[in-house]
């Protein structure tokens, strides 16, 4: 009778153990699942988020590029100090157009002593004082808004001579002769005014109002 039933208490915990580890079991499963599921759902969110960020940088940084791009064409399209506006006029009164420039060719010995020279307007203009007293005296006024050269290369060439620039760029090159540039006059204007001295005559250039200054020394 005692052997009978010690094989049912025997029994009976046999059968609540192993129900009670079918339960564990199905409960560590379950357990498992709902982490991978949190994991999954968590890579998935940092993957959404890397996506978003990588999404964000690209398009800040395309902005900011075409925003470059823009102040790029803005500058150079705006123009500045140095810059003139195409030519509007192929007349060359006094002189000859060469590749788009009036020349004024003064390169001859008193070719131009004492003259008043006035540059035409809408198109860049040089005054070629090369001759021996080719523009001493002379009296040069340069183009409003266009570019305005003036070579004195020979003895006395601009000697005593007054340029007087306008808006436009304004140079002035004094050869090494004699003289070349003695007691000249160079009266800058608002654009970029420039001086190159060869020889040892040096200018009275005054700067003004020029957005850019380059004194003969």
């Amino acid at each position: 009778m005692l052997t009978l039933l010690s094989g049912v208490v025997v029994g009976c915990s046999a059968l609540i153990d192993s129900e009670l580890d079918g339960e564990g079991g199905a409960g560590q499963t379950a357990g498992n699942a709902s982490m991978t599921s949190s994991v999954s759902g968590s890579e998935s969110g940092s993957a959404s988020e890397s996506v978003a960020v990588s999404t964000s940088q690209s398009v800040s940084a395309s902005a900011s590029q075409s925003a470059s791009a823009s102040t790029t064409s803005g500058s150079s399209s705006g123009g500045g100090c140095g810059s003139a506006p195409s030519s509007v006029s192929t007349v060359c009164p006094g002189g000859n157009l060469v590749a788009g420039v009036c020349v004024i060719d003064c390169s001859w010995k008193d070719a131009c002593k004492d003259d008043t020279i006035e540059c035409p307007p809408g198109l860049p203009c040089r005054v070629d004082c090369s001759g021996d007293s080719g523009c001493q005296a002379a009296d040069i006024t340069c183009p409003a808004a266009y570019p305005c050269e003036i070579v004195c290369a020979d003895t006395d060439s601009c000697k005593t001579a007054t340029i007087t620039c306008a808006d436009g760029p304004c140079s002035l090159v004094c050869g090494d002769a004699s003289n070349a540039c003695e007691n000249t006059v160079l009266a800058c204007g608002s654009n970029a005014c420039t001086c190159e001295r060869l020889g040892d005559d040096i200018p009275d250039q005054t700067c003004g109002s020029a957005c850019y200054c380059e004194i003969c020394q």
